[in-house]
This record gives structure tokens, C-alpha cells and sequence, in this order.
């Protein structure tokens, strides 16, 4: 009932599946601005563009543990859109359409090509479960470092 991480544009990946529509946030509080203020577990659901969280150890999850962007993390969400509906995508035409989406917001967002930058994306997609019985049909773009955590958002890095 969610959404799964397919890929990513490396080997190095971060991957997430985002599995329950019920789940609930717990301890994540946001400012008037809607940035986050104080860390917690977070519905994956409520994640939005520029929210930074990190990496759990299980590859189907509900809930993420985001963080205020200025504390060392994971990942930071840069877009979201949504497919188009229809039959469920492949993975092929989910990563087509990630990478036709996401990269040009990457440049945008990051302040350099995805080609000329040593930072990577992933995307989160819809299970096949969320698409039929939820019309779930968010892809999040998700940017990390290969090399391990950062701290501060990625928006306007130049990297």
C-alpha cells in the first residue's frame, strides 16, 4: 500500500520502500514554513521537497526518520511528480521517467548538471499495491552522497 524505491542513477543507491498509507508521524515537528524543526520518525507520506532523512535498515518502511536538514543525514528530497495513470509501470519505464523528470530539476536544484556533480539520486515509486487500491502515483527524486552523510541541505551545493 505504498511506494517502493526502484533505483537509482549509480550502483551506490539508496533504496526505500514506503509500504503502509496508515502510518503515523511521531516526534518530527515543522515551523510555520513547514520545514522541520525537530527530527522524528515521519509518515513517508508527509515527506516533501527539501525535507532531509535517513537511511533505516529495512528496505519496506512506512515511516523515515527525517531530521532538520542542518543535522548530519542520508538524503534530501529535491522533486516529486506523478505518472501518468494506466497499467503499472515496468521498472524500465519508472526509471525512464525518473530520469526524465528528476534530472533536470537536479541542475536546478543542485546548481550543476547530474553529470558534472559526484552526488547521486535515487527515486521512491508507487507499489503496485498503491497504485490499484490507493491511485498512488508520486515519484519522489531523492539526492545523497555516495560518500556518506552531509550536513545542510544539498539545494545550491554545486556539487
Amino acid at each position: 500500500m505504498g511506494r517502493l524505491a526502484l533505483g537509482a542513477t549509480s550502483a551506490a543507491t539508496v533504496i526505500l520502500a514506503l509500504a503502509a498509507l496508515t502510518a503515523c508521524s511521531s516526534g518530527a515537528v515543522r515551523d510555520d514554513n513547514g520545514d522541520v524543526t525537530e527530527g522524528g520518525d515521519t509518515d513517508v507520506f508527509s515527506l516533501q521537497v527539501g525535507d532531509c532523512f535517513n537511511d533505516t535498515a529495512e528496505t519496506e518502511v512506512s515511516s523515515v526518520p527525517i531530521v532538520p536538514c542542518s543535522e548530519a543525514h542520508d538524503n534530501e528530497v529535491f522533486d516529486e511528480f506523478s505518472m501518468p495513470d494506466g497499467d503499472y509501470p515496468t521498472d524500465d519505464e519508472f526509471q525512464a521517467a525518473a530520469t526524465e523528470q528528476c534530472d533536470p530539476v537536479f541542475a536546478s536544484f543542485i546548481g550543476v548538471d547530474y553529470s558534472d556533480s559526484d552526488l547521486d539520486y535515487a527515486w521512491m515509486t508507487p507499489t503496485a499495491d498503491g497504485w490499484d487500491s490507493r491511485s498512488d502515483r508520486v515519484v519522489q527524486c531523492i539526492v545523497y552522497d555516495p560518500n556518506g552523510q552531509v550536513t545542510g541541505s544539498l539545494q545550491g551545493s554545486n556539487r
